[in-house]
């Protein structure tokens, strides 16, 4: 569903910069000219220490042959195949991955290493002044704790914004449909002292039952849960025949609607709820994508 829609933000490095951040790990662990022998003799505990400045996640490493331009620019450039695309995010992305950190971490994220985590992202982009200006749209003190706040962050930028600018690039080329899931009673897998909502991952449940990730913790579905699960396997597995049942409107970027998902009978709504709730003035000035 959703995740796979990070990796098309539109940032991409060539073969030549992911390598430079592989050298700078291997610098940053003591090694010089590391071998491959040394490289597999950290530990993981030293990589993980040493990781958060080195990433390329939801950055595409093109080749010029097998990637040869990221996924956002093939798609702005018409070069897309198929007649359809059901597209879309639940609503509280990010506390998957706030989640993560705090258990990397070992404690609650507090304001030193929200902006800590957000620097990280600044080196990663390489857009100076990032986190200065990430803080100030998405202060602390809005959100329930630095972890939330960091958790919205995560959204807007690796989700709604970007999987938004992919609907409205693709909407004249072939038939796209949006939507939102959002069911803040829904079963979750990870542990946390902020209130997740609607993870990353946390729909999944209601398409494959049972479904827990990595955790041994139950994620059955209550009566409600279970109508909404099958409305919802009904209109993934039957995308073929979505404009006959009219439930789901085609997206039109003159007319921005989306479905939403995960509470009661799903309902079309206008988009300018969603645009304000996920920031999309603020990432089209920062120009992340």
């Amino acid at each position: 569903m959703s995740a796979p829609v990070m990796y098309a933000n539109g940032h991409s490095v060539s073969p030549e910069q992911a390598e430079e951040r592989g050298i700078g790990l291997a610098k940053a662990a003591g090694l010089n000219n590391a071998t491959a022998e040394q490289l597999r003799a950290l530990s993981t505990e030293e990589i993980l220490a040493l990781e958060n400045n080195y990433l390329l996640d939801g950055i595409i490493t093109r080749d010029g042959e097998y990637v040869p331009t990221s996924i956002a620019e093939a798609f702005q450039e018409g070069r897309v195949d198929g007649e359809r695309l059901g597209i879309g995010n639940v609503q509280n992305e990010g506390s998957f991955f706030a989640a993560l950190t705090e258990s990397a971490a070992g404690k609650p994220m507090d304001e030193v290493a929200y902006r800590d985590n957000l620097e990280a992202l600044e080196k990663q982009y390489a857009l100076p002044g990032f986190a200065d200006k990430v803080m100030q749209e998405y202060p602390a003190s809005d959100y329930g704790s630095p972890a939330e706040a960091y958790a919205q962050v995560i959204t807007d930028s690796w989700f709604a914004a970007p999987i938004y600018r992919i609907a409205d690039s693709l909407d004249n080329q072939i038939k796209v449909y949006y939507y939102e899931f959002s069911d803040p009673t829904c079963p979750k897998y990870v542990t946390t002292d902020f209130a997740q909502g609607t993870a990353h991952t946390y729909e999944l449940p209601y398409l494959f039952p049972g479904f827990h990730g990595s955790s041994d913790l139950s994620t059955d579905l209550n009566k409600k849960q279970q109508k909404v699960a099958k409305e919802m396997v009904k209109l993934w597995t039957g995308m073929s025949e979505v404009d006959r049942r009219g439930i789901w409107e085609r997206f039109d970027s003159d007319r921005a609607q989306y479905l939403k998902l995960g509470q009661g009978k799903p309902q079309m709504m206008d988009m300018k709820d969603y645009r304000e709730r996920h920031h999309f003035d603020f990432w089209q000035n920062i120009r992340l994508y």
